[in-house]
């Protein structure tokens, strides 16, 4: 093998090369050695090759001047453009990212969570450079089969637990053996390691869950959700002081970038009849990104909001935007679909990767301002968001985590108790 040859093989170890057009790859192979490209040149032109193609946009091949024979001005000619197209913006109209729904359901693993993880523990996304509400999640299970392509779930755990859906065989057990301060109001949440309600209590989660909400009223237990299965929850009957929350994306995102998730008219409805149920509700705008037509789909939903639920029925409403750990961009790049969800400006926020703080307000107040109505009378807040973007984003901020916890709890403690 020529050294040059050797060089560009070792360039493309750990990028997603392989996955490209044979087209693509060649051309890549054949401008990187007559350009002689350096290393991270290379590794680069491979990422925006494979951007350009998971956006739907113009290959390399037709970016890129074959004649073109100085190295910078090569390199310009794609990096322009990927750059152009970020600016630019996502655009879903008539995008479609090719995903192949499975033919077979997904077999579910029931398999212990190892033994020196703990079952509850603080919120693995929480930092010292956000907000943060304090709260505990409790693993009832590991992975999720909604096939978000913007899913962190797998960034949580080790590798073992990635593979599959993991189920907690021993929860009723662990949750009873659980050391809670009978005399502090606890607030759990199941929805960050997996998705609350989406194996419908086929293992008893569900059934164990409401038991612990029962025999610990000084818990409020929040289910998250994006599924639309609410019915084997409520047919247990489940006490007041178990929450159900529903994560709410723009039909455009849920459509494109959620595969597997039950629609927006799905999860509205399942809300409707948990609320119908008396137990109270509450929906998570998160990941919120702009595209196209933000304004209309976000306005939409907090119309239909507004229309479908009374504020006393709504425990909380959310807003948090697209966020991402260091890694997750190169797993993104290796899903075997388009997708749109890296095409925006990145930077550093709070110790992870996401888009400029004024966007996230300007999406964050205009959802917030669609539900003028529910003002006052419905906890609202921002999650995983620096302090410094809460009041231009929906009017107040908090001091500390410690008073943003002590809000929450005493607004659900009164929303539960009918006050």
């Amino acid at each position: 093998m020529k050294p040059s040859t050797e060089k560009f093989c070792k360039a493309c170890a750990g990028t997603p090369y392989a996955l490209l057009p044979q087209a693509t790859r060649v051309f890549i192979k054949n401008r990187s050695l007559a350009l002689r490209l350096t290393h991270q040149s290379i590794r680069n032109l491979i990422i925006m090759a494979r951007d350009l193609e998971m956006w739907g946009a113009r290959p390399l091949t037709e970016i890129m001047n074959c004649d073109e024979t100085n190295r910078s001005r090569a390199m310009a000619q794609a990096t322009n453009e990927w750059e152009r197209l970020k600016t630019a913006g996502r655009d879903y109209d008539g995008f479609n990212p090719g995903f192949k729904k499975p033919r077979i359901a997904r077999s579910v693993r029931k398999s212990s969570i190892p033994a020196g993880d703990r079952i509850l523990g603080p919120c693995p996304v929480s930092s010292p450079r956000t907000r943060c509400c304090n709260l505990l999640t409790l693993d009832t299970a590991r992975g999720c089969l909604h096939k978000c392509s913007y899913c962190s779930v797998q960034d949580f755990f080790k590798a073992p637990a990635k593979r599959g859906i993991q189920i907690e065989k021993n929860l009723r057990q662990k949750l009873d053996a659980l050391a809670l301060d009978p005399d502090a109001v606890h607030h759990i949440g199941t929805g960050q390691s997996s998705d609350s309600l989406m194996l419908e209590n086929r293992f008893g989660e569900l059934e164990a869950l409401v038991d612990f909400a029962r025999k610990n009223p000084n818990v409020i237990l929040e289910l998250k959700t994006k599924s639309a299965a609410v019915e084997p929850l409520l047919a247990l009957h489940p006490p007041r002081n178990i929450i159900c929350t529903w994560t709410l994306s723009a039909p455009s995102i849920i459509r494109c970038e959620e595969h597997l998730a039950a629609s927006l008219d799905e999860r509205l409805t399942a809300a409707e009849k948990a609320a119908g149920a008396g137990l109270l509700v509450g929906f998570h705008f998160h990941p919120m990104f702009p595209f196209a037509g933000w304004e209309r789909e976000y306005s939409g939903i907090c119309n239909r909001l507004v229309e479908s639920f009374n504020p006393g029925q709504i425990a909380m409403v959310s807003f948090g935007a697209l966020t991402f750990a260091r890694s997750l961009p190169a797993r993104i790049r290796e899903l075997p679909y388009k997708s749109k969800i890296l095409q925006m400006p990145l930077t550093e926020c709070a110790g992870k990767i996401s888009f400029p703080a004024g966007d996230k307000v300007k999406l964050f107040s205009t959802a917030y301002a669609a539900l003028l109505p529910w003002h006052g009378r419905v906890f609202f807040y921002l999650c995983m968001e620096p302090h410094e973007l809460w009041h231009a984003s929906i009017g107040h901020e908090f001091r500390s985590n410690e008073d943003f916890e002590r809000a929450m709890k005493t607004s659900y403690i009164e929303k539960i108790l009918g006050r």
